[in-house]
């Protein structure tokens, strides 16, 4: 655990700072199946960080501690026609570094990314946690999240790396159901059930439709 002392700021990521931020989402038992830290870097890392930065939608955060990258997440703004046309944010790849996880780093990120959107306008954050992951589900519901729905993901390509590789393999692709949707926004009760109850009518008159 970091010095509890030491000031955490939170910025965007620099370029040179993509191999630490690689090595941190490598830096679990889900995370090494799909990552490759290596020297040098896979291109496709180099590639997306440049995509992130030059994408206003995009923001690739970096904590920082001492002046050493600690934590990390990316935050995408993304424009919806639901909730009359509002924005929202979307949260993936929060992670700490192992020897500073339980000092309030990871809460310190995903304020700072609450915040932004707020100060934006967005309509409300989202964000999915693997069921493999309950210490981070705490944190997200500790923040006002809430299970309002249920995450799905289907894997389209590689998806996993082999011990010591430097690369993706390919692997068959399957439904990944992950823990449920989170989404945390101004007034979340409300919200949350008018989107429920849409959904139930539109399956309702789907079902009324298939039985005519």
């Amino acid at each position: 655990m970091g010095d509890p002392g030491s000031e955490v700021t939170v910025r965007q990521a620099r370029r040179d700072e993509v191999p630490a931020v690689v090595r941190m989402l490598a830096d679990d038992r889900l995370g090494s199946t799909r990552e490759a830290f290596a020297e040098p870097l896979p291109q496709g890392y180099w590639d997306a960080f440049d995509a992130i930065e030059a994408d206003p939608r995009n923001l690739l955060l970096v904590a920082a501690v001492d002046g050493l990258v600690v934590g990390t997440l990316q935050l995408t703004f993304i424009p919806n026609l639901t909730f009359l046309g509002g924005e929202r944010a979307h949260v993936e790849g929060v992670r700490v570094d192992g020897s500073r996880r339980g000092a309030g780093i990871g809460r310190t990120l995903l304020t700072y990314a609450i915040e932004l959107a707020r100060d934006r306008g967005c309509r409300m954050v989202q964000l999915t946690a693997n069921k493999e992951r309950p210490d981070a589900l705490r944190l997200y519901e500790s923040l006002g999240f809430t299970a309002a729905h249920e995450g799905l993901k289907l894997m389209l390509g590689p998806s996993s790396v082999q011990p010591g590789s430097a690369g993706l393999v390919e692997e068959p692709a399957e439904a990944d159901v992950a823990a449920p949707g989170l989404e945390v926004g101004g007034q979340p009760g409300k919200a949350v059930e008018q989107e429920q109850q849409a959904e139930r009518t539109e399956q309702r008159g789907a079902d009324e439709r298939d039985r005519a």
